[in-house]
């Protein structure tokens, strides 16, 4: 009996790390799609950044930020907990020297809600 549960644990992880592999593949693959492209594009599709940083050289830092609030109920029938979790996700484009190109990126924070952002951008390709 212990053995049986313990092999489900260990398929439930697998199944969860391979998810956010998933993830995060896929988000790899979208962001790695803009390198190259001109800034002027990502801001038609995306809109205006949160901030935009000028370094020294003339390069530009363009981030994104996003947040997203769950909620779960969880508890016993007469007594019910409501537990809210919050994921945040940073989305920074770094250009050339020039500002004519998307050189790198760079993301931090939950995989599944930076993934969720770029999917919710308008599509005006």
């Amino acid at each position: 009996m212990v053995y049986r549960n313990i092999r489900f644990y260990i398929v439930l992880l697998g199944a969860m790390l391979s998810a956010c592999v998933h993830y995060s593949d896929r988000l790899d693959s979208s962001l790695q799609g803009w390198v190259g492209k001109h800034p002027d594009l990502l801001v038609e599709q995306w809109g205006a950044p949160r901030s935009v940083y000028v370094m020294e050289k003339g390069a530009k830092v363009l981030t994104y930020e996003a947040s997203e609030l769950y909620s779960r109920t969880l508890g016993y029938w007469r007594r019910p907990e409501i537990y809210t979790q919050s994921e945040n996700c940073k989305i920074s484009f770094f250009t050339d020297n020039s500002q004519k190109a998307i050189e790198r990126f760079s993301y931090s924070g939950s995989v599944a809600a930076c993934y969720d952002m770029i999917r919710s951008a308008p599509d005006k390709k």
